[in-house]
């Protein structure tokens, strides 16, 4: 995993309070300046397993 830098890392805050896009929507998480997949509970993620 690469870090990002102060000003990509503030990026996705300024996307999301911002953007029409999430127009009335609450509760999405993001990733890489999108909007996250839903992982269903008990499906694993690039190695990653959730309960």
């Amino acid at each position: 995993m690469e870090c990002k830098t102060a000003e990509q890392g503030a990026a996705i805050s300024i996307w999301s309070a911002t953007s029409p896009q999430l127009e009335g929507k609450g509760g999405i998480y993001f990733m890489d300046y999108d909007i996250a997949d839903y992982i269903p509970e008990g499906s694993s993620h690039k190695g990653i397993k959730y309960p």
